[in-house]
């Protein structure tokens, strides 16, 4: 099995909505190591034209604490956030993904894409003007009555990138969800899995060579790797992002019926 980046996580403890404490944030590193993560990049929430300098000083500060902590564990940590977009206001207050020109966005999962209608591309264009990358979080959450693989296509075509949560494909707890992240990787629409950690313990927690196993039963090793592995390192190196190139299963029952028929 390979080894593996977490590009989105809130294993950074009592600053947001994640770990409640230093002793599951220590859990929590410790079933990543096992989960074969060998660098994570920390994501707190911030919420743009609110947080100010001070919660930024306070994360990065935790996120140092977490650094350190992390050695323990032989885990490399990234700072950066998870802001969310809510208005054109984007302001100043952010921590892009390692130093690097990606940013982590992401809109509110629980009213789904449909407040946000005629916001949703224009508030990421806001992040690119700003020289930011925008990197979608969790995309497959937003769709509550099924994903519009056009919408997506158009966001990346403007320059944004794709993540989805390694959730969706474990769990079928909103099972459209899981629809979603299965219909954007078939697509070639993802280009990032993360875990989305919060807690150590099951679902919201590290969970990437869970992910991968399942995964890797249906999809080429190779395509895969990018997602969970090489994607990431180019964000922490500041690189471009590559597609994957995956055929959808139903393709290639097609393509495995041709064959078949021709060789009889």
């Amino acid at each position: 099995m390979p080894p593996f980046i977490d590009t989105h996580g809130h294993y950074a403890w009592q600053i947001d909505d994640g770990m409640p404490s230093i002793i599951e944030a220590k859990q929590a590193l410790a079933l990543a190591r096992s989960q074969h993560i060998e660098a994570i990049i920390a994501t707190p929430h911030l919420l743009p034209g609110i947080d100010g300098p001070e919660v930024l000083k306070k994360d990065l500060a935790r996120i140092a604490e977490l650094k350190n902590l992390a050695k323990m564990y032989h885990i490399d940590i990234y700072p950066g956030s998870e802001i969310m977009l809510h208005s054109a206001n984007i302001g100043q207050s952010l921590i892009p993904m390692a130093d690097s020109h990606y940013l982590l966005c992401e809109f509110d999962v629980r009213k789904g894409i449909q407040p946000h209608e005629h916001h949703f591309e224009d508030w990421l264009y806001e992040v690119i003007l700003l020289g930011y990358t925008p990197i979608i979080a969790h995309a497959e959450r937003y769709f509550h009555q099924g994903i519009d693989c056009d919408r997506i296509a158009a966001c990346i075509q403007m320059g944004c990138y794709v993540q989805v949560n390694s959730t969706s494909f474990l769990y079928k707890h909103v099972p459209v969800f899981q629809k979603n992240a299965y219909t954007l990787l078939e697509h070639n629409l993802v280009h990032l899995i993360a875990s989305d950690t919060h807690r150590a313990t099951a679902p919201r927690c590290p969970n990437l060579a869970d992910c991968w196993q399942k995964l890797v039963q249906h999809y080429p090793a190779k395509e895969l790797e990018k997602l969970f592995y090489a994607n990431p390192l180019a964000i922490i190196q500041d690189r471009t992002l590559q597609p994957t190139t995956l055929a959808r299963p139903s393709r290639l029952k097609q393509w495995f019926f041709f064959l078949r028929r021709r060789s009889t």
